[in-house]
């Protein structure tokens, strides 16, 4: 009877991953149209915005639904532009997944340190809170775009020099 408890238990969080996954991976495909001509590099990523509140929404257990959807958007990028081989593709992919999950993971980590007495998720309840959003966007950036910037020079995607 524990087995099956722990199965209605595990399901509705199961659930909210792939939800989570599915929403990262449409996102990051509708947001590939706001890319400059003949790239990938996007002047603004939503996904990036979805994964922080969903990290905020439900904690860090919900890290394997972003870590995924990115993974399965970056491979399908690289398949269709044929910029790289299958093993290259896949991981470039999952590096810059695990960016894209750690950027979202720094800025909540960051507000939790910054905001200790936040209760309930009420991070952006008070004016002065929105103040210490400022540098955690900052920084949380820096994790996924220099991750992602790496990991595309070493699979020799890009080029340091143009």
């Amino acid at each position: 009877m524990s087995g099956i408890l722990s199965i209605q238990t595990r399901l509705p969080h199961l659930l909210r991953i792939l939800i989570v996954a599915i929403s990262y991976f449409i996102l990051a495909r509708l947001s590939l149209f706001l890319s400059f001509q003949h790239s990938n590099a996007t002047p603004i990523w939503p996904p990036s915005g979805f994964a922080f509140a969903m990290i905020l929404l439900f904690g860090y257990r919900i890290t394997p639904g972003i870590l995924l959807g990115a993974f399965a958007a970056n491979s399908v990028v690289f398949q269709i532009d044929h910029g790289a081989g299958i093993s290259t593709a896949l991981w470039v992919s999952f590096i810059i997944s695990i960016g894209n999950t750690a950027e979202a993971i720094t800025g909540y980590y960051l507000l939790k340190k910054l905001m200790p007495g936040v209760k309930d998720n009420n991070y952006f309840s008070k004016v002065n809170h929105i103040f210490y959003f400022f540098p955690v966007a900052i920084i949380m950036s820096l994790v996924s775009s220099s991750i992602g910037t790496i990991s595309i020079h070493f699979g020799k995607l890009i080029s340091l020099y143009g």
